[in-house]
């Protein structure tokens, strides 16, 4: 059985991250990445501070898939919703709508880059 990588160990990059605040020794993370290969991915990380985020996630080389959502213009309003959804249940600290809007438009930002540079 092929064994998967650590994000980290391949060459993954954050792109943007919005934290829930107040949080102390906790976190929760909503992230754009940007793998080894240029393509961006999105997902939630969350948990102690021990072991750091994102190491939940894999990828693997072979196939250049890794266990997060992808991120390109058929996904992005998933991605739109997902990050509005964040930290919005009565339970969270909401994450402020401003901070929200301006991580959408990092990431817009990202993936029209991105898309400028394989033309």
């Amino acid at each position: 059985m092929k064994s998967l990588e650590s994000l980290w160990d391949t060459g993954f990059e954050e792109v943007c991250t919005m934290d829930e605040p107040y949080l102390s020794y906790k976190f929760n993370t909503f992230g754009v990445l940007r793998g080894p290969d240029g393509r961006l991915w999105f997902g939630v990380t969350s948990g102690c501070s021990c072991p750091g985020s994102w190491h939940e996630y894999n990828y693997d080389p072979e196939t250049l898939v890794a266990d997060l959502e992808p991120l390109n213009d058929q996904t992005f309003s998933e991605f739109e919703r997902q990050v509005m959804a964040f930290c919005s249940d009565k339970y969270d600290t909401p994450v402020p709508l401003d901070e929200k809007k301006a991580f959408i438009a990092t990431a817009l930002e990202a993936l029209r880059a991105k898309e400028k540079k394989a033309v």
